[in-house]
């Protein structure tokens, strides 16, 4: 991912799953991606693909403390204070 291209990032890797939809580095790549974009939802999405096939990588507990991460980003208590002021 050059300088932010992610946009450009996400659609390399998702072509990459469409011609190897069980190839688990492009979802590793892509929850990268989403994650560095700004869109934890996604990221999460992808992160756990990459777990559904390979559970128990050298990556994997990495991943793991991602999606923790992303899912208190998206439940914390100062996401809960946003949602009430608007």
């Amino acid at each position: 991912m050059d300088q932010g291209d992610y946009a450009g990032a996400i659609a390399r890797f998702r072509d990459a799953l469409r011609f190897k939809p069980h190839y688990a580095e492009p979802c590793l790549l892509l929850g990268h991606a989403y994650e560095k974009s700004n869109d934890p939802r996604r990221a999460i999405v992808f992160y756990q693909k990459y777990l559904q096939i390979l559970p128990h990588s050298a990556e994997s507990k990495k991943v793991r403390r991602r999606i923790a991460a992303l899912h208190a980003k998206l439940t914390g208590p100062n996401r809960q204070q946003h949602s009430r002021i608007h």
